[in-house]
């Protein structure tokens, strides 16, 4: 996880159930929006790309992901100028995507 992700500060500062409740809605929706984009981003659909990043840039932020949000916004904003210079971002996209997956994962372990 990167320094800029506030996942642990935002969670750690929630009531357990509140905490609970959170991680339960944002994993449910995460994993779905995650693998729309990827989805996306290798059948180069840059409608269906923007609608994930999104949805998953809302999501980020919301739970406190920093880089996640900046870097969907960054893919949302690509892929309604349908720049097919975004797909430089892919790889980044994944291993960030999956860095604050298993960080949320950690974190729920450890309730």
């Amino acid at each position: 996880m990167t320094k800029n992700n506030g996942i642990n500060d935002f969670l750690n500062s929630l009531p357990a159930a509140k905490r609970q409740d959170i991680l339960e809605q944002f994993r449910e929706s995460f994993d779905d929006h995650r693998q729309k984009c990827i989805s996306a981003f290798n059948s180069k659909d840059f409608k269906a790309l923007r609608a994930g990043a999104h949805d998953l840039k809302t999501l980020s932020r919301l739970i406190g992901s920093k880089d996640l949000g900046d870097m969907c916004e960054k893919i949302e904003i690509g892929a309604l100028n349908e720049d097919p210079d975004l797909y430089a971002l892919q790889e980044n996209f994944s291993r960030t995507s999956a860095d604050v997956d298993s960080e949320l994962h950690k974190f729920r372990l450890a309730e």
